[in-house]
């Protein structure tokens, strides 16, 4: 692309499933955009792919090039190939795979949305920063608004103008099914465990205090394996130096050291789990004895309206 523009904003948190999730999107947009594909024989070395030039990128005139490449090239049309010479040559391995221009100069804007991505704590900071600049602080009836939170992915081309063989056109098939439609395999199981949990805080929402300690008991054995994982790697690096080291002990070792960091990575993705649980619950049990003072003191205050008024009339 010869322009692109990329912008992030940090939106308030949302209500998913009775989860409270940060929200934030990515818009941007791209102009003079191209797409290029390799022509290539079968064997040929991809790693020696020649170098776009600046002018085959950037904004120029849409007319000829100049020299002999221009007479009998193909232009800046769809279908060109890119080429540093004209015609045969003796050695064609050093000029490297020429590109094809498959697709022509085009415009696309992209929209992310995702939810869950960042630690609420930031969200708050960021909002709370906004309050006091603008001195509209963050109503609580704006935390009650729930939508339909999916994350999504959008890429909009307003005009494509495509040439490809067949060798190219089954790579763009290759790329929009393993790459734009790619699912994570552990996700799903990440996503189930995430929801049987916080489904046993909400069965056990009055007992908040059991969970906190629960969290510090879990952040202590974390911080306690990352110092046996540092212990391990300053532990190999000296026996790397040491020259009566032998090759089994260094690998017992490695082994070791993966081991530990293969326990950090679970530990840490079921405290980040608990965390969030945790908060999520920490806000329904607050909304919660909210929704109960207003229900408790909505009676007595028609009681008071009522012996006031007898009052008057009595008098």
């Amino acid at each position: 692309a010869a322009h692109a523009s990329v912008s992030q904003n940090i939106h308030r948190p949302v209500w998913k499933e009775r989860a409270l999730l940060s929200k934030s999107t990515w818009s941007g947009g791209l102009e003079g955009m191209q797409y290029y594909a390799t022509v290539s024989e079968e064997g040929a070395d991809m790693d020696n792919i020649m170098w776009l030039a600046p002018n085959n990128i950037s904004d120029a005139d849409e007319g000829r090039e100049p020299g002999p490449v221009g007479l009998v090239g193909s232009g800046k049309a769809v279908g060109g190939v890119v080429s540093k010479v004209v015609g045969v040559t003796d050695s064609p391995s050093n000029l490297g795979i020429q590109l094809q221009r498959v697709v022509s100069r085009c415009r696309a804007e992209f929209f992310y949305v995702s939810y869950g991505d960042t630690a609420l704590d930031d969200v708050e900071v960021s909002l709370g920063n906004v309050g006091k600049s603008t001195g509209s602080p963050v109503a609580d009836d704006d935390w009650d608004e729930t939508e339909t939170a999916v994350n999504a992915f959008t890429l909009v081309h307003h005009d494509l103008n495509v040439c490809t063989n067949s060798a190219q056109y089954v790579m763009v098939l290759d790329i929009i099914n393993n790459l734009l439609l790619y699912s994570e395999p552990t996700q799903k199981a990440r996503t189930d465990k995430y929801l049987r949990m916080r489904y046993q805080f909400m069965l056990e929402i009055d007992a908040l205090e059991d969970h906190r300690k629960r969290i510090i008991s879990l952040q202590n054995q974390l911080r306690q394996l990352v110092c046996e994982q540092r212990k391990k790697e300053k532990t190999i690096y000296m026996k790397t130096w040491d020259k009566d080291t032998k090759p089994q002990e260094k690998d017992r070792l490695e082994m070791e050291a993966q081991e530990i960091k293969d326990k950090m990575h679970v530990m840490n993705e079921d405290l980040d789990m608990m965390i969030r649980c945790y908060k999520e619950t920490q806000m329904s049990s607050s909304q919660r004895q909210s929704s109960l003072r207003g229900q408790s003191g909505a009676p007595s205050c028609g009681v008071a309206e009522r012996s006031a008024s007898a009052r008057r009339h009595g008098g």
